[in-house]
């Protein structure tokens, strides 16, 4: 008898046959609904979810007419009201090139629904396969980053959580106390009841003792940090997604956006980049008021929080195996030293 550790959902991975007849009928509703002939779709082969570049003209009307496609591969992830809302916030503050034609959170068309929006011109200048840098040098796309985050963190929340306060806490310090439930609503709906971490413990992957180690000692070190404001996070930091529109640069992908301590964006980023240099060199561009602790502290925090959504991962649709224990083991150490040391210095 097979016995998976965390059953989900199954990921979107339709046939051939299946993608050719999603696309037409959204070929069908960009005619009927909004007058748009589509010429051509060409796949897109970046991401989590099914991407897709749209190509056509308003119907009787030679203007060319560019789109993206995005559908949904992982039920919730990402939310599409959460990025809805999202891409309100940022027009409201200036940013006018997200505009979401279309957006549909049915079964309808495909299972776990889908965007189309304006397709946003611009080129990578650096691919996230050519990070390259020497210490000491300038990191262009993080310094560009900076620039144009400072301006999106002036969007403010009176939560922390979700943007629209589906899963939301009170203060910094409420979430960090609750990461558990964080980490629970944070895979969209894959799992009916989300996925729970105690069930690693059950499933024998995880001792009690450890889980509860581990949410001890960020409640220990969420204690050691003031007060914070919530603002827009975009939370995927990284130079494939930033793009410029001739010197203009224009951050693109949204999906992980949620409310949140500006400190996440360079949290995730080094969760995946594990290089403090890059660190220092964002809070450099920055310039936060913040001290150097506190910022520690909530990177630390952050990475812990990865490193067990990472073992929830691990163990979705999977057995019980040597190999995986033995990262598992690995994942432990990782743990153990965000908890025991600092980051930054």
């Amino acid at each position: 008898m097979i016995n998976i550790i965390l059953k989900i959902k199954k990921f979107l991975t339709p046939t051939e046959d299946e993608m050719r007849k999603i696309l037409l009928k959204i070929e069908e509703l960009l005619k009927c609904k909004y007058e748009i002939e589509v010429k051509g779709i060409l796949e897109i082969e970046d991401g989590q979810n099914l991407n897709y570049f749209i190509e056509g003209n308003e119907v009787n009307s030679d203007k060319n007419i560019k789109l993206f496609l995005k559908i949904i591969s992982k039920d919730g992830y990402p939310n599409v009201e959460d990025l809805s809302k999202c891409y309100e916030l940022l027009k409201s503050r200036g940013f006018k090139y997200y505009n979401i034609i279309h957006h549909d959170i049915t079964s309808d068309i495909a299972p776990y629904g889908f965007i189309i929006q304006e397709w946003i011109d611009g080129d990578v200048r650096i691919s996230n396969d050519d990070i390259d840098y020497e210490e000491n040098d300038e990191i262009l796309w993080l310094r560009d980053f900076a620039e144009v985050l400072k301006e999106v963190h002036r969007i403010r929340f009176d939560h922390f959580g979700d943007i629209r306060g589906i899963v939301k806490f009170d203060n910094l310090q409420e979430y960090y106390r609750n990461i558990d439930e964080v980490i629970r609503w944070s895979f969209g709906n894959v799992k009916d009841e989300g996925i729970i971490l105690s069930d690693l413990v059950d499933k024998g992957i995880l001792e009690k003792e450890f889980l509860e180690y581990a949410l001890e000692g960020i409640s220990k070190l969420a204690e050691k940090v003031s007060t914070k404001k919530s603002v827009l996070i975009y939370g995927d930091m990284f130079p494939s997604n930033i793009i410029y529109k001739e010197d203009e640069p224009r951050i693109i992908d949204w999906d992980e956006c949620r409310a949140n301590w500006w400190v996440y964006e360079i949290a995730r980023t080094t969760y995946y980049i594990d290089d403090k240099y890059i660190a220092m060199k964002f809070i450099e561009y920055y310039d936060p008021e913040d001290h150097l602790d506190q910022i520690d502290i909530g990177i630390r925090i952050e990475h812990i929080k990865q490193h067990l959504r990472k073992l929830c991962i691990l163990c979705m649709n999977q057995e019980k195996d040597i190999q995986l224990m033995e990262q598992v083991r690995e994942m432990k150490k990782f743990i153990v030293n965000r908890l025991e040391n600092t980051f930054l210095y």
